[in-house]
C-alpha cells in the first residue's frame, strides 16, 4: 500500500477521482434543490384545491339548512307542516347531517327529526346549558348562522350544531338547528389524497379531524400548507386547515433515482480513475502478468500430475478392494459352505449351538465385507437400479419370516402390522429394496436385548405409482439426541462402548440412506435413549403392468445326472463344497485346479456347464473362458463365473467375455439350483431368470 501511495500515477488517478466526485455532488445538490421546490409547489396547489373542497362541503351542509329556514320564513311558519318530510329529504341528500331540530325562541327543543335515537333531546331547555345558550342567543339576535364547537349531546355523540335563526312577523321565532358530523364526508374527500396528511382545527384551536396524520420528516423540512376555512359567511368563525405530505419519502422513485444517480456517479468516477491508473501502469504491469502466467502454467502442470496420481490411487484402491474381497471371501465361502453341510447333520444340542455361532460370526464378517464393497460401488457411481417385478408387501413378509429364528433366539416379540390388505406388484430393484429393509431389521434386532421389534407397513396407489411407507421400531438401547444428526454417517455408532458390545463397522445405515436416495425416497429416525428407535421409510415405485410371480423351487425335485459339469477353482475347499452341493441334484462334476487344466479338459469333453473361478494362478478364469469359447466341443457351454471379487469391474468383464451369469462367493445353494432349473430344465421358461435371481451381475 505504501508503494502505491508513492506512485505518481496514483496521484493523477486520485485527482481525476476527486474532480469527478465534486461534479457528482454539485449535480446531486442541484437536483435536491429543484425537487424541493417542485414538491412545495405541488403541495401548495394540492392544498388549495383540497381546502376549497372541504370548505365547499361545509357550505353545502349549511346551505341546505338555510334553504329550509327560508321556506319557513316565507310561509310564516306554515312550512312546519312539512317539517318531517323536508328534514328526511335533507338528511338523505346530506349524509353529514345526522338530525334536524327546532328550538323555539325560549330555547326549548320542540321538534326533532329523526326522533329515534334523539328522544332525550326532545323538550330539552338549552337556556339551562351554560356552554350552549349564550352563543345560541347571541347569534340568533344578530340573525346570523352559528356553528358551535364540537359539542357532546345529551342523546349521545359529539356533533357540530349549526343554528340558523328564523324571523317572521317581525320577531325572532327560534332556530332551525342541524347536528352535523363532517368526518364521513371529509373521509370521502380525502380518499384520493392517500399521499397527504390532513388535520382541521376549530376556531378555538381544537383538532377535530385528522387523516393520515403523523409527525414526518416532510413536516420537519417545512413541507406543510396551512389555510383558513371560512365556514361562517360573516367571517366570525374560521377553521384552520393543515395539509402536508404523509410519507417521509414523498416521491420515493425520485429519491431513489437521485441516490442511485449519485452512487452511479461515484462508481463511474472510481471506475474512470482506476482506468486511468491502470492505463498509465499497463506497460509496467505487463511484465508481472507474464510472470504470473508462467506460474499458472506451472501450477496447471502440477495439477495434472496430481490428477494422475489421484487416478492411480483410485485404481489402486479398487484393485486393493478386489484383492481383499477375493482373499477374505474365498476362505469365508468355504467356511459357510461347511457350516451349511454340518447343519444338515444329526448333531448334539451343544454342537448345534456351536454351528449357529459359527454361522452368525461368518455372516457378520461377510456383511462387513459386503458393506465396504457396496460403499465403493456407490462412490464410484457404478450402482444402477434393475427392473424386477415383485410384491413389496410379500418381500417384507418373507424377510421378517427369515429373521424369525433370530428374534426367537433373543426372546424378542415380533409385531408385523400390515395396514394394507391387497398385494400390489411393482417394477423396481428387488435386491436393493430388500437390502434397505434387511439392514433396518437387522439393526433393530442387534441393538435390542429385550422387548419387541415392530414393523408397520402401508401402501397407497397414487398416479399409477405405489407409495410405500413402512417403519421399523424396536425397544432397544435407543440413540442419544446429540447423536441423531450423525446416525447416517459412515463408520459411526452411538459410542465406543456400544461398538464393543455390538459387532459392526458402522456402514449399514450409511448404505441404507444411499440406497434410499437412489430410489428418490426418504428416511427419518426418531429415538430416545434406553427407550427405543423408530426408522421410517417412504418410497414410490411404478406399478407393474404385469404380474410375474417368483417360482417356488424345491431342489429335491431337481435331477440332472445327464449333465456334464466342470468346476474350475484353485481352492480345494471350494471344490469340495461345490461338488457336495451339485451331488444333491445328482451331478457328478469334473474338477480343475486352474485355467490350463480347464482348457485341457474342455478340449477332450463337451461340457454343458462350467463353473469358472476368476482369480487363479498360472492362468486366470477370464483368459480360460476366452480360450474355451474357441473350442468346438465346449465352446457353447453355459459358463457361470464364480469369484469372491464382487467389484463391478470384475462382474462386467466376466459378462463381456461370454459368461452367462456371475455368482459371488459364498455360493448360495438355492440360487445355483434356480439357475440350473432355468438353463437345463426344459419345462422352465428362460425369461423367468430375472424374476428369480435378479440382475445378472448380482
Amino acid at each position: 500500500m505504501t508503494k502505491i501511495l508513492k506512485d505518481k500515477y496514483f496521484f493523477i488517478a486520485f485527482s481525476v477521482f476527486v474532480f469527478l466526485i465534486l461534479i457528482c455532488v454539485l449535480l446531486f445538490e442541484t437536483f435536491r434543490t429543484n425537487l424541493r421546490s417542485d414538491l412545495n409547489e405541488q403541495l401548495e396547489l394540492s392544498g388549495q384545491i383540497a381546502a376549497d373542497d372541504f370548505e365547499r362541503a361545509v357550505f353545502n351542509q349549511i346551505l341546505s339548512l338555510e334553504n329550509m329556514r327560508s321556506r319557513i320564513q316565507e310561509s310564516k311558519g306554515a312550512f312546519f307542516e312539512y317539517f318531517d318530510n323536508e328534514s328526511k329529504r335533507i338528511l338523505n341528500q346530506n349524509p353529514g347531517i345526522q338530525f334536524i331540530e327546532w328550538i323555539n325562541s325560549e330555547g326549548v327543543i320542540t321538534r326533532v327529526s329523526p326522533l329515534a335515537g334523539n328522544e332525550n333531546a326532545l323538550n330539552l331547555d338549552i337556556s339551562k346549558l351554560d356552554y350552549r345558550y349564550p352563543d345560541w342567543i347571541s347569534y340568533a339576535k344578530d340573525t346570523l348562522t352559528n356553528i358551535s364547537p364540537l359539542t357532546e349531546l345529551v342523546q349521545g355523540g359529539s356533533f357540530f350544531l349549526v343554528d340558523t335563526p328564523v324571523y317572521y312577523d317581525g320577531k325572532f321565532q327560534g332556530t332551525l338547528t342541524g347536528g352535523i358530523d363532517f368526518n364521513n364526508q371529509f373521509d370521502k374527500l380525502a380518499e384520493n389524497l392517500e399521499n397527504y396528511s390532513i388535520s382541521i382545527e376549530d376556531d378555538q384551536g381544537n383538532e377535530f379531524y385528522t387523516y393520515n396524520r403523523q409527525a414526518t420528516k416532510a413536516d420537519a423540512e417545512g413541507f406543510e400548507y396551512n389555510s383558513l376555512l371560512q365556514i361562517d359567511p360573516n367571517n366570525r368563525d374560521n377553521w384552520t386547515f393543515n395539509f402536508s405530505y404523509h410519507n417521509e419519502d414523498i416521491y420515493p422513485e425520485k429519491t431513489i433515482l437521485q441516490k442511485v444517480a449519485l452512487v452511479f456517479g461515484i462508481l463511474l468516477s472510481l471506475l474512470v480513475s482506476i482506468t486511468v491508473y491502470f492505463y498509465l501502469t499497463a506497460k509496467r504491469e505487463t511484465r508481472r502478468y507474464v510472470i504470473a502466467n508462467k506460474n499458472l502454467q506451472n501450477l496447471n502442470i502440477d495439477l495434472k500430475r496430481e490428477k494422475k496420481n489421484a487416478l492411480k490411487a483410485s485404481e489402486a484402491k479398487t484393485q486393493f478392494l478386489s484383492n481383499m474381497s477375493h482373499e477374505i471371501r474365498t476362505p469365508l465361502s468355504a467356511i459357510i459352505g461347511f457350516i451349511e453341510m454340518l447343519e444338515g447333520k444329526q448333531l448334539q444340542e451343544e454342537e448345534q449351538e456351536y454351528i449357529k455361532l459359527m454361522r452368525h460370526s461368518s455372516k457378520t464378517l461377510l456383511g462387513l465385507v459386503n458393506n465396504i464393497i457396496e460403499i465403493d460401488k456407490i462412490e464410484s457411481g457404478t450402482v444402477d437400479l434393475s427392473e424386477d417385478y415383485f410384491s413389496p408387501k410379500n418381500s417384507i413378509r418373507n424377510i421378517v419370516d427369515m429373521y424369525a429364528p433370530e428374534l426367537q433366539l433373543k426372546n424378542l416379540r415380533k409385531e408385523l402390522v400390515f395396514e394394507t390388505e391387497q398385494e400390489n406388484m411393482v417394477c423396481g430393484d428387488l435386491s436393493k429394496f430388500e437390502q434397505i429393509f434387511t439392514n433396518l431389521l437387522a439393526n433393530a434386532i442387534k441393538f435390542t436385548s429385550n422387548g419387541f421389534v415392530r414393523i408397520k407397513y402401508r401402501e397407497l396407489v397414487i398416479d399409477n405409482c405405489l407409495q410405500i411407507d413402512y417403519s421399523v421400531e424396536d425397544s432397544g438401547i435407543g440413540i442419544p439426541e446429540s447423536k441423531l444428526p450423525t446416525v447416517f454417517n459412515r463408520f459411526t455408532q452411538v459410542d465406543d462402548v456400544i461398538r464393543k458390545r455390538h459387532a459392526g463397522g458402522g456402514l449399514g445405515l450409511a448404505i441404507t440412506r444411499e440406497l434410499i436416495e437412489l430410489f428418490q425416497g426418504r428416511i427419518s429416525v426418531d429415538s430416545e435413549l434406553n427407550e427405543g428407535t423408530i426408522f421410517s421409510v417412504s418410497l414410490k415405485l411404478p406399478l407393474s403392468e404385469e404380474i410375474v410371480a417368483p417360482e417356488i423351487l424345491d431342489h429335491k425335485n431337481l435331477n440332472f445326472p445327464h449333465l456334464n459339469v466342470l468346476i474350475v477353482d484353485d481352492n480345494k475347499l471350494n471344490l469340495i463344497i461345490l461338488r457336495k452341493i451339485l451331488s444333491e441334484v445328482n451331478i457328478d462334476p469334473d474338477l480343475a485346479h486352474n485355467g490350463e487344466e480347464a482348457i485341457a479338459l474342455s478340449r477332450h469333453k463337451a461340457y454343458d456347464l462350467i463353473l469358472m473361478d476368476v482369480h487363479m494362478p498360472e492362468l486366470d478364469g477370464f483368459k480360460a473362458v476366452r480360450e474355451i469359447r474357441k473350442s468346438s466341443d465346449s465352446g457353447r457351454a453355459i459358463i457361470f463365473g464364480i469369484s469372491a471379487d464382487v467389484t463391478q469391474t470384475t462382474i462386467e468383464k466376466g459378462l463381456k467375455l461370454g459368461m452367462q451369469k456371475f455368482l459371488t462367493k459364498p455360493i448360495e445353494k438355492n440360487k445355483l439350483f434356480a439357475l440350473l432349473n432355468i438353463y437345463f430344465n426344459k419345462q422352465s421358461e428362460a425369461n423367468k431368470i430375472d424374476a428369480i435371481t435378479g440382475k445378472s451381475g448380482d
